[in-house]
């Protein structure tokens, strides 16, 4: 994760780097039905990437970031979903857009992660990973500067979540703060009509793009393109689908552990503890299995994905993301349960309890 400055905040005359490489938007396309979106305007002509993505697929990438979202106590999942949407349509896998380049192989995928191809050849290595694209140079820096986790969906979303929230807070054109918990409390306020909403994308155009005003690149289309990827999610899902009460559609099934959509909210690879009628994350898996009725859904049991090791929860193998595992010849063991949670490490690397 980038260094921040301390306060006073930059100078608007100092350009941020890039976390994305504007990516164009692209369609969404595939067996189910089409979602319809709307078509970015941009003085530039950044990479097309055509991601093969369902209806289904792509609501449940939204899923995907309300879940994780929540967590964090944000209520307002849709303009984080937007970055996504905006950077590669909410693409994570090469084999959902093989136009890209092929990534770091990712368990999730069961194959290559989707890596941008705006950087050069395929073969240089230097394209953003994963659904938020992120980019701190070749891949194996990135993934030394991001971890391993990136190339999980689960984990995109997280540390996409982390870094929107350290960009809005020290970018030059968002109000002052003096907390992580301020800015998530200012973003869930910019709903689509507010004036945070407008700043949250211009934000986004300059300290996560990189796109800074006067610089050339054309700020205000590079803003139009942020908000025109975010309103093309609250048109195709609609408010109450973001900003509605969803409790009735929780547990229908009862107390229990279920799969995300198994009559729970959520992504699909994660298993969420239902407790009269409030759901809470019990273990993300790197694929979740239905039961039959009566019986817990569970995660299913994996082999080590990157050899023998220390693997956090979430990391390729399943259990919780704050409990530090040993995996040896495909068995999974618990180590310890880490107070202070679970570090993920580049591969090749132990993980480690903070």
């Amino acid at each position: 994760m980038d260094v921040q400055p301390h306060y006073p905040k930059p100078s608007p005359a100092l350009q941020w780097p890039a976390l994305a490489l504007g990516l164009s938007l692209f369609a969404l396309t595939g067996c189910g039905p089409e979602v319809i979106l709307d078509e970015a305007s941009s003085s530039e002509s950044p990479a097309v990437i055509e991601a093969e993505l369902t209806s289904a697929q792509h609501r449940a990438r939204c899923e995907a970031v309300k879940s994780q979202g929540s967590l964090r106590g944000v209520t307002n999942a849709l303009v984080f979903a937007g970055v996504a949407q905006h950077e590669t349509r909410m693409g994570h896998c090469w084999s959902e857009a093989t136009t890209a380049c092929q990534g770091p192989y990712s368990s999730y995928c069961g194959g290559p992660v989707l890596a941008g191809a705006a950087d050069g050849p395929c073969s240089y290595q230097q394209g953003g990973l994963g659904m938020y694209q992120f980019d701190s140079g070749t891949y194996t820096q990135t993934l030394n500067e991001h971890s391993s986790s990136i190339l999980s969906l689960s984990g995109n979303v997280d540390k996409a979540i982390t870094f929107i929230i350290n960009k809005i807070r020290y970018c030059p054109n968002t109000p002052l703060f003096n907390s992580d918990a301020e800015v998530v409390a200012w973003i869930n306020s910019a709903r689509p009509g507010t004036s945070a909403y407008d700043t949250f994308m211009s934000a986004m155009a300059w300290c996560y793009n990189g796109c800074a005003p006067n610089s050339g690149c054309n700020h205000s289309a590079r803003t139009l393109d942020y908000k025109n990827a975010t309103n093309s999610l609250y048109s195709t899902y609609g408010s109450s689908y973001w900003y509605g009460t969803t409790s009735t559609q929780n547990c229908i099934h009862g107390d229990g552990l279920y799969c995300g959509g198994n009559g729970v909210s959520g992504d699909s690879r994660t298993l969420y503890r239902c407790t009269g009628g409030s759901v809470s994350v019990a273990e993300v898996c790197v694929d979740c299995e239905r039961m039959p009725s009566g019986y817990n859904d569970r995660c299913k049991a994996t082999a080590c994905p990157y050899g023998n090791g220390q693997y956090c929860g979430g990391n390729g193998i399943g259990g919780s993301t704050n409990t530090l595992y040993q995996c040896t010849d495909g068995k999974v063991t618990t180590l310890q349960a880490c107070a202070s949670g679970c570090e993920r490490m580049p591969v090749g690397y132990n993980d480690r309890c903070k």
